[in-house]
């Protein structure tokens, strides 16, 4: 289970908003904790849809006016969590939300507590005193604060590389060189057999499309991740050497990226529209949720969840029930049936078979 937390410095900004749409399909958190979200639920509410994220606590921020007249917004913190994760809550404040993750019985259930710092420096010890965890910072986003990833397992999982399956990507037809890579593709051939001949097409297709996206569009990711990964260097420096003028350059640089990246996919953003966001992030997670086994009962009834356990269990299963167990008098039991192929028909079927093949150059 992935639990995300981080200051946004105001989910009401729509830049902070697609930062945490481009943190959470690379992190794939169950639980997402915002502090300094400076808004009211209803602004959660719409932005629970926008990332795929079916439940929420909320507690809104401070709205004061200022000396000028202007008014201002300070605090405010919530939680958000997938359909299938069980949330119960303890307790709440202005600066912390205390809750239980999991069912009352299960073995597996934790205690997380989102906290929302003091500011003044007097009373920091305070909060840190509460969560005595070390955690890793993100890679910086379109704000100034990083975010922080805690990943957290009730057993040692053991991860497989998986090779990534080939998928035709939609924005590929946005550009005007796709119908050229797909006509260049399709033309190899050098195959006789019409079957072998698509499937070869078929191939060369497919990998003339991998090679031009990789050229075309995987640059544009990698500056993207390249100014990612200066720009946390800065924010893991002491503050003595920290050199704000170059830092800001970075976080510049990396703002005008994702800014050419929104606009190279625009016909399509027109098209399927924001309100499709979270319909198109449901899908998705409806269909990894389905197609993920978590875990097998073993022939002793013992639940079992590592990947060395559930493959001895599936090549087991599947082992004994395509095996044969050698049962004997079994002319007794084909007795029971009606013969419909006799010795002649067979017969025949054979000598036809026989001409065919003869027949075929």
């Amino acid at each position: 289970m992935n639990v995300l937390c981080w200051k946004c410095q105001g989910i009401r900004n729509p830049s902070t908003v697609d930062g945490l749409k481009g943190i959470i399909p690379l992190t794939i958190p169950d639980i997402v904790f915002l502090s300094e979200s400076r808004c009211l639920q209803r602004v959660v509410e719409r932005l629970k849809r926008e990332v795929g994220l079916k439940n929420f606590i909320v507690v809104d921020c401070d709205i004061n006016q200022n000396p000028n007249g202007r008014m201002s917004r300070a605090g405010g913190i919530c939680l958000l969590w997938k359909e299938d994760v069980e949330v119960s809550l303890l307790s709440f404040s202005k600066n912390h939300i205390d809750v239980w993750v999991g069912g009352v019985n299960s073995a597996s259930r934790w205690r997380f507590t989102g906290l929302y710092g003091f500011s003044k420096a007097e009373d920091r010890h305070k909060t840190w005193a509460l969560l005595p965890l070390k955690v890793s910072h993100l890679k910086p986003s379109k704000s100034d604060h990083l975010s922080i990833l805690v990943e957290i397992r009730s057993v040692q999982v053991e991860v497989r590389r998986k090779k990534k399956r080939w998928r035709f990507e939609g924005y590929w037809l946005q550009d005007e060189e796709c119908g050229e890579m797909v006509r260049r593709g399709w033309q190899s051939s050098e195959c006789v057999n019409d079957f072998m001949k698509v499937c070869q097409k078929i191939n060369n297709t497919r990998k003339v499309l991998g090679e031009w996206s990789k050229l075309k569009f995987g640059i544009l990711k990698k500056e993207i991740e390249l100014t990612r990964s200066k720009l946390a260097v800065f924010y893991e420096k002491a503050q003595g050497s920290y050199r704000e003028e170059e830092c800001k350059v970075l976080q510049d640089k990396l703002n005008d990226l994702h800014l050419h990246e929104q606009q190279r996919a625009k016909v399509m953003w027109l098209v399927d529209g924001d309100q499709n966001t979270s319909y198109f992030h449901q899908k998705v997670c409806n269909r990894k949720r389905k197609n993920t086994i978590k875990g097998l009962f073993n022939e002793e009834g013992v639940w079992c969840s590592r990947d060395s356990e559930l493959e001895e269990i599936v090549l087991g299963y599947y082992g004994s029930l395509f095996t044969t167990s050698s049962p004997k008098n079994m002319d007794i039991f084909a007795s029971l049936f009606q013969l419909v192929v006799t010795s002649t028909i067979n017969e025949e079927l054979k000598e036809f078979s026989q001409k065919k093949k003869s027949i075929v150059p």
